[in-house]
């Protein structure tokens, strides 16, 4: 018999693993000179993330719009010659489409009844987290090969530091910019 409260957890469970999960289909495809396959990956563990919360419908349209932005942010930071991305690892340019996939993918786990859902109403804490974490994931996909930080580190990895600082709860406020816009556009035709 399945309680409220375990449907919770296993809805929870199954978003960490499924982020955590398409993270490494990119970030390992892409560093093994496959990044078509780690982003075919990526996008069914998206899917079947949401297809599993029913949160296919609500969520799907921020997801996209994240990769997009993802994109354009990444975009950016190869222009400013702070990253590259080794021949065997581009799928796209100036980025990649794997790595706006990594920004879909998180959008997609930071709804209701998914890992960083709880962070909706703390945007100094995801500030914080987006901060602390955002640089350490693109260091691990530079030890994977996938993608290279340009000397000195330190100092992009403070960038990474600051655009995840602020990124992070921007996925938030864009996923809230569409949920209010679907739900202003129902009242208005009820």
């Amino acid at each position: 018999m399945s309680t409220p409260e375990h449907s919770r957890k296993f809805h929870l469970i199954v978003s960490f693993l499924g982020w955590q999960a398409a993270w490494f289909a990119c970030v390992a495809g892409a560093g093994a000179g496959s990044p078509a396959i780690g982003s075919l990956g990526a996008v069914v563990l998206i899917f079947a993330s949401l297809a599993i919360r029913k949160a296919l419908r609500t969520e799907l349209l921020p997801v996209i719009a994240a990769g997009f932005a993802g994109y354009l942010v990444d975009s950016g930071l190869v222009l400013l010659g702070l990253l590259e991305f080794p021949d065997a690892s581009r799928f796209g340019g100036p980025s990649t489409l794997w790595m706006a996939l990594l920004w879909s993918n998180l959008t997609a786990h930071i709804g209701p009844r998914s890992a960083f859902g709880w962070l909706v109403d703390r945007p100094w804490l995801a500030a914080f987290i987006g901060a602390t974490s955002g640089p350490l994931a693109y260091f691990g996909g530079m030890k994977l090969g996938a993608i290279t930080l340009v000397d000195p580190i330190g100092n992009v990895l403070a960038v990474l530091a600051v655009v995840w600082g602020v990124g992070f709860p921007g996925l938030y406020a864009l996923r809230h910019l569409f949920r209010r816009g679907k739900d202003d556009l129902v009242r208005e035709i009820s």
